[in-house]
C-alpha cells in the first residue's frame, strides 16, 4: 500500500484523447479509473472537474481538487498551458524567441481560466 501526502488539495490529470494499447502498456498513458482508484484520501470527498483554458476550444485536463483557490487554478492553467508550448519543437533560435513569447501569453491567459462540469469523485469511486 502506498503513502500518500494528506496534505494535497488538487491533482491535475490531462486526458489523452485517443491512448493506444501500447502506450497503456508502457505507463505513458493511465486510464482515468486507475488515477481515481489511487487517489489521496482528502481527495476522495473531493471534485472533479474540467480546466477549462481561456482561448481554448475543448478541456484537455481534469481537475481533482477539494476547496481550490483562483490562485491554484491559475498555476494550473498555466502549467497546462506551458505544456502544450513545450509539445511545439524549437527548431531555430527565433523558436526560442517565440516559446518566451508564448510563455507571456500563457501566464495572462491561465488568469481567466474555469473550472466546469464539476462532479463529486465518490460518483467515480470503485
Amino acid at each position: 500500500m502506498r503513502k500518500h501526502d494528506e496534505t494535497v488539495i488538487a491533482l491535475m490529470v490531462i486526458v489523452e484523447k485517443d491512448p493506444t494499447p501500447r502506450a497503456v502498456e508502457r505507463g505513458r498513458v493511465v486510464p482515468l479509473q486507475e488515477v481515481l482508484n489511487d487517489i489521496p484520501l482528502t481527495l476522495q470527498d473531493g471534485t472533479l472537474s474540467w480546466l477549462i483554458l481561456a482561448g481554448v476550444a475543448e478541456p484537455s485536463a481534469l481537475i481533482i481538487h477539494k476547496g481550490i483557490a483562483m490562485e491554484e487554478l491559475s498555476l494550473f492553467a498555466e502549467t497546462r498551458l506551458m505544456e502544450k508550448a513545450f509539445d511545439t519543437p524549437l527548431k531555430s533560435l527565433f523558436g526560442f524567441f517565440h516559446f518566451q513569447k508564448s510563455f507571456e501569453k500563457a501566464r495572462a491567459q491561465a488568469k481567466q481560466s474555469t473550472l466546469a462540469n464539476s462532479e463529486p469523485v465518490a460518483n467515480y469511486m470503485r
